[in-house]
């Protein structure tokens, strides 16, 4: 019963972060998890298909709001889906290896990939505000897709591999990562970096989420408990939305990635 409330006290606290700011889930929920006793392989998997719930419902929202480029997010899932399952597969062949020693190697790779989290989400701000100040013209707004030639499609597809496989190993970058590249590589406006960025996320971590599941990586009495916290969080969240300084509070948040990350390194 304790260890069922200090994981629904996290993800009340998760919840309500990105419920307020829009970032932040699965660089804070990993490392949270470890500092509240669960080992690094666990923590990565129960992540993954904690995230894969709550964001199948933030892209269902998306959709029907028009928010989402599904042709951009196929190809990305074309490259990310199966290379998150390769590292799944590559944790796993690990942890035979290694044994009680792959939780340390986990924790250091996690590290690194926490500190370019908090960096990307300092570099997403920064990038966002000189949008704002440029303005959207000339990119896609509603049902129109981003056209996607042949080299581009190639590119799109190799960035979602490099960034699945990160995701299968560590669960870290399913939304940072893809939104900064989606900001700057392609010309969507604001909301659709955001839909087209969660809804590619739902299909990422949904298949790193079940190939962990599969290898045993999983406490599903964990994903239970963050389930039932994060719910009022982010009802919690989203009425703050807009009460708190926006850019701060990013900027905060990388900086707590990226000591995080350099803790655990």
């Amino acid at each position: 019963m304790a260890a069922d409330l200090k994981f629904a006290l996290a993800g009340l606290l998760v919840g309500t972060l990105v419920g307020g700011s829009g970032m932040g889930g699965g660089s804070v929920m990993t490392p949270l998890l470890i500092a509240l006793g669960l080992p690094p392989t666990k923590a990565v998997g129960s992540d993954l298909v904690y995230s894969a719930i709550t964001k199948t419902l933030g892209s269902a929202s998306h959709w029907r709001r028009g928010h989402v480029d599904w042709r951009l997010a196929g190809w990305l899932a074309a490259g990310s889906v199966p290379a998150s399952v390769a590292g799944v597969i590559t944790l796993g062949r690990i942890k035979a290896r290694l044994g009680g020693n792959t939780d340390a190697l986990v924790a250091h790779v996690l590290g690194g990939m926490l500190i370019v989290a908090g960096g990307l989400i300092v570099v997403r701000l920064v990038l966002a505000t000189r949008r704002r100040a440029q303005g959207d013209d000339g990119r896609f707004t509603s049902s129109e897709h981003v056209p996607l030639s042949t080299r581009r499609k190639a590119v799109t597809v190799l960035l979602g591999a490099i960034g699945g496989y990160g995701v299968g190993f560590t669960s870290i970058g399913s939304g940072t990562l893809f939104a900064v590249a989606l900001m700057t590589s392609y010309p969507l406006v604001a909301q659709r970096v955001v839909g087209t960025d969660i809804f590619h996320a739902t299909l990422l971590v949904w298949a790193a989420g079940l190939a962990h599941a599969l290898s045993g990586n999983v406490e599903f009495s964990t994903v239970g408990a963050l389930l039932v916290g994060s719910v009022p969080g982010v009802l919690i969240g989203s009425n703050l939305c807009g009460r708190l300084p926006e850019r701060p509070v990013r900027a905060a948040l990388g900086g707590v990635l990226v000591l995080s990350g350099a803790l655990l390194v």
